[in-house]
């Protein structure tokens, strides 16, 4: 089945029922928009004939070309952010219920009217999970159609901008957050048997090289995620993201951006880069890996125990450092 008429079926028989509210991806209506586009015909046109000069021709003369292109760009990256807006917010949501206890946890279940068990939370993560995997297919097949049409590269570096602009759901930390939440529910439960449907796509391997985190989504696409922190070589411990999609021990990224870990990854300077990509002002949107940090904690607890023991020991001198120098910077003694 096509892709396009499997996303169709998707939307009408699941998101607008479970996601009511949440927009998606119009990918109907953007490939439409694309056959509109005076070069389409060049699509299939012998490359012998269709040069690529011709093509570049066309392209800089035909007022419609660059008029879709405006429009296609545009209306992509508005319908985007709502559906990344909508899968945050869902999924922080979701997130929070499990974190939560006593009565926190009663009023955030009667707030965001969530699940009150361990198999509804799965069904309700999984729904997420499939939400963001849809509609990020749907971003990529639409962006390779667009370069296809115009015989550019355009579309792939329209993705690249998404990276950039944290809108690439399948570099979400929430996406890694619920991964871990499906694996830390599914322990829980002690082998329900409602579980191997419901938690079916998700594991962790721990035996090899390099621990890593496997979501199996939709149409093929597999995302492993590396539990190993790239400064220190060692388990995560504590991990944070930040804005790019990377992952730190939350001590390592402190320390890569010169602040104290006791303050966090957001109290980095704008400036701060990250350790791999060298990109600028991802501090400011860290995240806390709760859920992830508990799935690491319970597979290796006595490394967890004796390095948050040594971690205390650090933090706690270097705060009395800290709030001395500024008693010496306000008294100026």
């Amino acid at each position: 089945m096509k892709f396009g008429k499997t996303y169709s079926e998707y939307i009408d028989k699941h998101a607008r029922n479970r996601l009511s509210g949440c927009s998606n991806v119009e990918f109907k209506r953007l490939k439409k928009l694309l056959k509109k586009c005076p070069l389409q015909d060049h699509g299939s046109t012998p490359a012998s004939v269709a040069s690529s000069a011709s093509v570049a021709a066309a392209s800089s003369t035909s007022p419609g070309c660059v008029g879709c292109g405006r429009k296609f760009f545009g209306e992509l990256k508005d319908e985007l952010a709502e559906v990344v807006g909508c899968f945050n917010t869902r999924a922080q949501q979701l997130l929070q219920l499990h974190l939560a206890s006593g009565l926190r946890k009663y009023v955030l279940r009667v707030k965001y009217s969530l699940a009150r068990d361990s198999i509804a939370m799965i069904q309700e993560g999984q729904t997420l999970v499939k939400y963001a995997s849809m509609n990020a297919i749907a971003v990529r097949k639409i962006l390779k159609k667009y370069d296809k049409v115009h015989h550019s590269n355009e579309g792939l570096v329209f993705r690249g901008r998404l990276l950039a602009m944290r809108s690439e759901l399948m570099q979400s930390p929430w996406l890694i957050e619920l991964a871990a939440l499906h694996i830390n529910l599914a322990k829980s439960m002690n082998d329900s048997p409602q579980l191997t449907e419901a938690v079916g796509e998700f594991s962790c391997d721990f035996d090899g090289a390099a621990a890593i985190l496997s979501c199996n989504l939709l149409d093929s696409v597999k995302l492993d995620i590396n539990l190993t922190c790239s400064i220190c070589l060692d388990m995560l411990f504590d991990p944070v993201a930040l804005g790019c999609g990377h992952l730190f021990c939350n001590s390592c990224a402190c320390s890569a951006a010169s602040v104290a870990p006791f303050l966090g990854a957001k109290a980095a300077r704008r400036s701060a880069q990250c350790p791999l990509c060298r990109q600028r002002g991802v501090y400011a949107d860290a995240v806390r890996l709760n859920e992830l940090a508990i799935l690491v904690s319970d597979r290796f607890n006595g490394y967890w125990n004796e390095r948050r023991k040594n971690e205390r020991k650090e933090q706690l001198k270097q705060a009395k450092d800290h709030y001395q120098q500024e008693l010496q910077a306000f008294t100026g003694i």
